[in-house]
């Protein structure tokens, strides 16, 4: 049987009828949506919720959910919808049946239509759309109706029950609840900070930049502004020039101050000008000399500075100098020169040298004769000797011409050239010595190595029977005493250079068989030696024996030497008839060597006549330095000694110890 027939006899029998309602497939009614023209038409299709979400329903070939007679169209004729309880169909030609709605609100019936005409393409459960049959209860292109796609932008989208469920991913938020357009929205704005429609104050904009940050509404400030409340609802809310905040929140200036360009300061007053918010002193500030904004720039080889208000040369870059007092052409001078050394016009020379300019110092750096030595290490001085002619620097310097007594020795075109006096010669054949030995004496009596015998002494240049006095020379001796430090010690010739001093005798003494009373007076020389014949005498050198004064000689170091400021110190230790009389030179040096370091003393034992010296440092001797070492006669003619000008080598070191016995 064709459907129209079907229908048509059903129409007219009156004996069956359909449901007013439409059945849902999910089996629970559903109100009838509105079409695009806004009236309810009953399409056959399944029913979808009471809102219209912008799908549209699926066609059939025609409604069978009719009563009456085969429609002549593909859909029922408009009316008004059974919501408003009137009926579906009016009766006109196109339904000639009962009406299709009862008045009820919404469909009763199974979710679609029974009418035995259908013949659908799908199968149960499935809808026709676009050519293909699709489940709406979860098919996420057609979610209870054709054509309605659950969208899983920025989240996640499925279809349940023909319902859309859209997850969204973590800063995104579906905030027009339409599940056709995903999770349309990302959250962390101005607008949606934390959720929809979480929107940052108006305030928050105030003297700054709203931003959504870490889900908190915040606002970056504007330059000379802060948020000092910390709330966003009126945003920059206060000036960073105020006295309560200065600079940044919280720092209040100090009663009294107010705040200038995000600095506390006190009152600007004059001369002082306020110059980009700042208290300024334009006689001095090189950014401001004079007025605001009027920086001094740096002249050549020279930083500028700014004085009294007007900009000029603060300081000279290293090596330059202003020498002329111009701004324009700044520094303009080099200070490493010999005519401008170390500042403006200080010209480097030196007597007989080739000046030099090192670092901005003077410096001689050689002499310009060739006969010229800088002998003194006094640049000062320059080169101040002239090796040709100086007996104390001849041929070189410290070489030094002895001219004593037995000689006169001048410098003849840079060499020593002695002249022997009478009763001297010149035995070791050494010019720079002189006439270094006396031919009075029992080693050279009357002529160079004529000694005289045993038991003899020389006078008059002939050997003669001698006196039964002699000493004799041990290593025994006591221990090195520091006179200096000792109860009672007396400082004498401090910082002393080729002078004495007399000092009476402490108690009764014999020396070499002759008596020397207790307050006889002895001579102390600066240049290591003393003597009983009660003159004073400094000699820097001499001979021994030798019968020209001084006599009476005890030569513990008798060179040509500089006392330190301590000097030579005196000192009576012990007690009678035991005491000790002890003369010592302390820490001086050589006269030709102001470094060297010299400690010596002479220790004259009472009672037992002893003689004793002793050397606790003693430095090396300069070039043409020979010391005289050793004991004299009174008479000048006997002695017994250690070292001599007489050409022997001193061997004497720091440590030893010497002790002469009378016999």
């Amino acid at each position: 049987m064709k459907r129209w027939t079907w229908l048509a006899m059903v129409a007219a029998t009156g004996a069956c009828s359909f449901p007013t309602g439409e059945f849902s497939l999910g089996g629970a009614t559903q109100t009838d949506v509105p079409t695009a023209d806004n009236v309810r038409v009953d399409s056959g299709t399944v029913d979808v919720p009471a809102t219209d979400l912008g799908g549209s329903d699926a066609a059939v070939t025609q409604d069978v959910g009719e009563a009456g007679a085969a429609d002549g169209a593909l859909s029922d004729a408009p009316g008004p919808d059974a919501a408003d309880g009137a009926a579906d169909d009016t009766g006109a030609a196109d339904d000639t049946g009962a009406a299709d709605d009862t008045g009820a609100t919404t469909d009763t019936g199974p979710a679609t239509d029974t009418g035995p005409a259908t013949d659908s393409p799908c199968p149960a459960g499935r809808v026709l759309c676009g050519g293909s049959c699709v489940d709406p209860l979860n098919d996420i292109d057609h979610c209870g109706r054709c054509n309605y796609a659950c969208n899983g932008t920025n989240g996640s989208a499925a279809c349940a029950s023909g319902r859309c469920e859209v997850t969204c991913r973590a800063g995104f938020a579906d905030c027009d609840t339409d599940p056709r357009n995903g999770c349309e929205v990302g959250l962390g704005t101005i607008t949606n900070c934390r959720s929809c429609g979480d929107v940052c104050p108006a305030g928050a904009a105030l003297n700054g930049t709203p931003a959504c940050t870490a889900n908190v509404c915040r606002t970056t400030c504007s330059a000379g502004f802060g948020d000092c409340n910390n709330s966003p609802v009126d945003g920059c809310e206060a000036p960073l020039s105020s006295p309560a905040n200065c600079g940044m929140c919280g720092s209040a200036c100090p009663a009294g101050q107010s705040c200038s360009g995000g600095t506390c300061m006190t009152a600007c007053s004059a001369p002082n000008l306020v110059c980009s918010g700042a208290c300024v002193d334009p006689q001095t500030s090189a950014t401001n000399c004079g007025a605001c904004g009027r920086a001094c720039t740096n002249p050549p080889n020279a930083v500028g500075a700014c004085r009294r208000g007007v900009c000029g040369i603060g300081t000279c870059n290293a090596g330059f100098a202003d020498c002329n007092g111009a701004l324009a052409d700044g520094c303009e001078t080099p200070v490493n020169t010999v005519s401008n050394c170390g500042a403006c016009g200080r010209v480097c020379a030196f007597p007989n040298g080739v000046p030099a300019c090192t670092a901005g110092a003077c410096v001689l750096a050689g002499c310009s004769a060739r006969n010229y030595r800088d002998c003194d290490a006094n640049a000062s001085t320059g080169c101040e000797r002239d090796i040709n002619t100086d007996p104390t620097n001849c041929g070189g310097c410290g070489i030094v011409c002895r001219s004593h007594i037995g000689s006169s020795t001048p410098c003849v075109a840079g060499a020593c050239t002695p002249t022997c006096n009478p009763g001297y010669a010149n035995c070791n054949g050494v010019a720079n010595d002189g006439c270094e030995v006396s031919t009075a004496t029992n080693l050279n009596c009357g002529a160079c190595g004529r000694a005289c015998a045993a038991g003899q002494v020389c006078r008059s240049g002939a050997c003669v029977a001698a006196t039964t006095v002699t000493y004799v020379r041990s290593s025994l001796a006591s221990g090195f005493v520091d006179a200096c430090a000792a109860a009672g010690a007396t400082h004498l010739l401090p910082s002393t250079d080729d002078n004495g001093a007399v000092v009476p005798m402490p108690f009764n003494f014999t020396y070499w068989g002759a008596p020397v009373a207790a307050g006889s007076r002895v001579n102390v020389s600066s240049n290591g030696f003393l003597s009983f014949d009660g003159a004073m005498n400094g000699s820097l050198q001499g001979l021994i024996p030798d019968p020209a004064a001084p006599n009476g000689v005890i030569a513990a170091w008798w060179t040509d030497l500089v006392t330190s400021p301590a000097g030579v110190c005196t000192a009576t230790v012990g007690a009678a008839p035991n005491r000790r009389f002890l003369v010592q030179w302390s820490s001086a040096t050589y006269y030709g060597n102001r470094t060297a370091d010299l400690n010596f003393e002479i220790v004259l034992h009472e009672s037992t006549n002893i003689v004793e010296l002793l050397y606790q440092r003693l430095a090396p001797l300069p070039v043409g330095y020979v010391p005289t070492v050793g004991l004299e006669s009174i008479s000048g003619v006997e002695s017994t000694t250690l070292c001599s000008t007489a050409g022997q080598t001193c061997s004497i070191v720091s440590g030893n110890v010497f002790r002469f016995t009378p016999r």
